[in-house]
């Protein structure tokens, strides 16, 4: 049995054609699009590079640094002015470690091109 007030679809377009009303939209489904490619369409085409900076190499060398285990659990959040590292880190077992190999993570961090001035790391909980 059909509830009072409710219209199929071809009743409603009966009475929408009756009191001659527009038909309604119809929605068009778009495949969704990567976020790279939307990207890609708004930056001009002969975007600039960007440049070399101790952050961009950081990131980009993360996974080298601390394998893709720990490096899925911990990352970098940000370059101090004063040379202080801020490290993110998942859990407590990571952080200590990561603590007891400072000193051969900052060396190896320090060896990345323009990371030089990499003076400390500082680990955070996430």
């Amino acid at each position: 049995m059909r509830r009072a007030g409710r219209l199929t679809g071809g009743d409603r377009a009966a009475v929408e054609n009756f009191l001659g009303l527009p038909p309604p939209a119809v929605r068009r489904h778009r495949l969704p699009r990567s976020l790279g490619s939307l990207v890609e369409a708004w930056l001009p085409a002969e975007a600039p590079a960007a440049e070399a900076s101790p952050t961009r190499t950081l990131l980009d060398s993360w996974e080298d640094l601390l394998g893709p285990a720990r490096a899925r659990r911990c990352h970098p959040v940000r370059l101090r002015p004063d040379g202080v590292l801020v490290v993110a880190v998942s859990n407590p077992v990571l952080r200590q470690e990561l603590s007891w190999e400072k000193r051969d993570l900052l060396a190896a961090i320090r060896a990345l091109p323009g990371c030089g001035q990499v003076r400390r790391l500082l680990l955070r909980s996430a």
